[in-house]
């Protein structure tokens, strides 16, 4: 399983590039985020378990296009900017 954490509470300064005038959480950049990592997990995928990323591929050459979301619905029509966000 991979996990990627975006530290709004641990690092402060972190914050600071998630967060808009209002002190609200910036949705846009979280999904930014999400669609890099989705990129990640394939290239992940296709790499396979045995090579290191950043070493020479283990794979022909690929694209990695990422899906067009139509809605998303928040439980509590809000992203905190206080806590970590763990995806």
């Amino acid at each position: 399983a991979s996990t990627c954490l975006i530290p709004l509470a641990s690092q402060p300064e972190v914050r600071l590039h998630y967060v808009n005038k209002t002190n609200m959480t910036r949705f846009g950049k979280i999904l930014e985020d999400l669609d890099t990592f989705a990129v990640w997990i394939a290239y992940r995928h296709n790499q396979g378990p045995d090579v290191d990323l950043g070493t020479t591929p283990n794979h022909i050459p690929f694209n990695a296009v990422t899906a067009c979301v139509d809605k998303i619905n928040l439980q509590n029509r809000i992203i905190r900017s206080d806590l970590d966000i763990v995806m």
